[in-house]
């Protein structure tokens, strides 16, 4: 048929699908629809799981007790006997510098398989700023588990996380900080949770009411002595001010939370003694601001840690410190540790009238160029610096350590590094009060028994480099007394197994709390030491309870390696040495029978005041002067050389060194000008700087 001219419309082709069908010839059937559902109940589920997973890990952080994860306290109770719990703990308490994360912040929580942190979190999560990204990248390595084996003081400075100047803190100080620990495995050494009866003690209220105490008895006693009168007004605003102190340090959040406890316990007894002080103390400032001291124990923060805490015997010296400081009215500002080089800066410096510090303190200033100031600064020095060592990058006596001259050192000894300055540290609360001779009923109940000095114990095996006479001394010991040994079973040096082995009579028991090791050295007659550790002030502890002291004079004077001092070390402590008998004994460890016989005239002098339990008759006779002597050392720890070792004798020579804070001068490097002028500062040169 012709064409009308008309165009006729053709339907469209259809759209062919891949498949080959025709799309609106398709229709979803049955096994479709069952894929679909099966796919949404999948993504459904993992969704579920996923945000199960990040709650419960917030929840778990949100504890209502503040613990510490229990995925991450099941890590560290597994690792706690070989130390690992101690680096990864620090890591995890250490404060940022700016408010710590609540627990909402946290997106997720510790695996149990390793203690790596968390990798998968929101943006909101992060640090933030360059410090927290760098500081994300390093704590994997230091959490984890071949990491966490590492002690932290055997890490170099410079493999720590590096930080600029006060930068966000990383993510592992960001944490929020436990207030509590796990149940203490070692009461001593896990020394977290305040003691709440200890706490009650040194409140505000409790510190207006021990002042207004003391005033009504100074001024009760006060004549008309106008001389009198004047020293009691002296001592009244001393204690006022040493009121404001004590209430600012008990303000202070402790790290180390056995510093507190020390400090808190002895609270009356620092007053009491401030009191009594002669002369009277004056403080710096009568109104206004405190005068303030910068406290920093760096080297303890980084050797002996500063949540479970290893060692006592630094942090007993500090804690007395910061106690003598604030009872002599200055502010303590007590610095905080953090990881990375958050040390004091200029400004910190500058607001300070005294500062106290370490070798690892002046070191950190220096890695930042930021000295403590020498007009300023004591370092604290356990054993001493006796300035004749100068080859030595860590302490000998080259700049910029020789910016503080030899006086400037305070040692652990007295009588011992003579260029030094003694401090101490105040193991006993004060005087003996005496007592009538036959105030029998005075006595502590006191058993014929020894107890081991240290917690742990290398020393007993010659194949950890030490000489045999100490684990031959600890059976001695056993074949005259029943030895007690308070040690940390869980200590990486094997401390139970190596009692054991040299002398399987002694009595093992775990490590007491302070307050019952006290009362142990209290009921028995003897503290034994085997020549290690040296100079460790529990000894003084043991006197001041009416317990004998034993110690080992070396067979040969040896010098300390590893140590800024060559002066020769003669027994386990040099002070002890001074102490004369019935009370201490230095015994050759090498002579057996002389040591039998120190241990008759022991059990005679226990016998003579307690009488003999066993019924056996001792051979060395008592005299009466002796049998005085020892009843008041057993009644109220009096022995010669006590006033050493006391909170007062502690207190006058802290007031001394604030006293002698003051611009250096060309003479206080007099003794090292004759030795290695060219180590000095161009000050000790008589040059106008330093």
């Amino acid at each position: 048929m012709p064409s009308s001219g008309r165009r006729v419309a053709r339907p469209a082709p259809r759209r062919k699908e891949r498949s080959g069908r025709d799309a609106e010839a398709w229709k979803p059937g049955c096994q479709d629809w069952a894929l679909c559902l099966v796919f949404t109940a999948v993504l459904a589920a993992a969704a579920g799981l996923y945000s199960l997973h990040v709650l419960l890990g917030a929840t778990e952080l949100a504890d209502a007790n503040g613990r510490i994860p229990a995925r991450i306290t099941r890590q560290l109770d597994v690792s706690r006997s070989a130390g690992e719990a101690d680096d990864f703990q620090r890591l995890y308490d250490a404060p940022g510098s700016k408010p710590e994360l609540s627990a909402k912040d946290i997106a997720q929580p510790v695996q149990d398989s390793k203690v790596d942190p968390p990798t998968k979190q929101s943006s909101e999560f992060l640090p933030k700023g360059k410090g927290g990204a760098r500081a994300l990248q390093n704590v994997p390595h230091l959490l984890s588990e071949k990491g966490a084996t590492q002690k932290l003081q055997d890490i170099p400075q410079t493999a720590l996380p590096k930080q600029e100047a006060i930068s966000q803190p990383s993510f592992a100080q960001n944490l929020r900080r436990p207030t509590a620990f796990p149940p203490a495995q070692n009461p001593e050494l896990d020394l977290a949770v305040p003691d709440q009866a200890i706490e009650q003690l040194c409140t505000p209220a409790k510190i207006r009411g021990l002042v207004a105490m003391l005033t009504e008895k100074l001024r009760a006693t006060v004549s008309a002595d106008k001389d009198k009168a004047t020293q009691a007004e002296q001592t009244m605003e001393a204690m006022e001010r040493a009121a404001q102190a004590w209430t600012r340090l008990l303000e202070f959040k402790f790290q180390v939370e056995y510093m507190r406890n020390r400090i808190c316990s002895r609270m009356e007894y620092w007053f009491t003694t401030l009191a009594e002080l002669q002369p009277p103390w004056v403080p710096r400032q009568l109104s206004g601001n405190l005068p303030k001291a910068l406290v920093w124990p760096h080297a303890a923060y980084v050797h002996f840690g500063v949540r479970r805490v290893w060692s006592l015997g630094e942090y007993s010296q500090w804690a007395d410190l910061c106690a003598g400081l604030a009872s002599l009215g200055f502010e303590v500002v007590l610095w905080r540790f953090r990881q990375g080089k958050f040390f004091p800066s200029e400004g910190n410096y500058q607001e300070a009238d005294i500062v106290f510090t370490d070798y690892n303190g002046v070191h950190a200033g220096k890695s930042v160029h930021v000295l403590p100031p020498g007009d300023l600064t004591w370092l604290l020095d356990t054993f001493g610096t006796d300035g004749t060592i100068v080859g030595n990058d860590f302490f000998g006596r080259i700049p910029p350590l020789t910016d503080y001259p030899l006086h400037r050192f305070l040692t652990l000894v007295p009588g011992f590094a003579e260029r030094n300055t003694f401090l101490g540290v105040a193991a006993v609360a004060g005087k003996a009060n005496k007592l009538p001779a036959d105030s029998a009923k005075q006595l502590p109940a006191r058993k014929w028994q020894c107890v081991l000095w240290s917690k742990v114990h290398p020393w007993l095996r010659e194949k950890n480099g030490f000489p045999a006479y100490h684990w031959k001394l600890l059976r001695e010991y056993t074949k005259h007394c029943k030895v007690i040994a308070t040690i940390d079973k869980k200590d990486t040096y094997k401390t139970e197994e190596l009692i054991r082995e040299c002398c399987p009579e002694v009595e093992i028991r775990g490590v007491e709390s302070p307050s019952g090791f006290l009362e142990l050295l209290r009921s028995s007659a003897v503290y034994v030491g085997v020549g290690e550790p040296l100079i460790a002030p529990s000894c003084f502890e043991a006197l001041s309870l009416g317990t004998h002291v034993v110690q080992p004079r070396f067979p040969q004077p040896r010098v300390l390696p590893n140590k800024p001092i060559t002066q020769a070390w003669t027994s386990q402590h040099p002070f002890l040495e001074k102490v004369p008998e019935p009370f201490a004994f230095t015994v050759d460890p090498l002579d057996f029978s002389a040591l039998a016989v120190t241990f008759g005239k022991l059990r005679a002098y226990h016998e003579s005041i307690y009488g003999s339990s066993e019924g056996a008759a001792t051979a060395h006779p008592v005299s009466q002067e002796e049998r005085l002597a020892l009843h008041e050392f057993y009644a109220i720890g009096d022995y010669p050389g006590r006033e050493e070792f006391s909170i007062g004798g502690f207190l006058k020579r802290v007031a001394n060194i604030a006293k002698n804070t003051k611009a250096l001068q060309a003479k206080d490097w007099d003794w090292e000008l004759q030795q290695h002028p060219e180590q000095l500062p161009a000050l000790a040169r008589g040059g106008g700087g330093k």
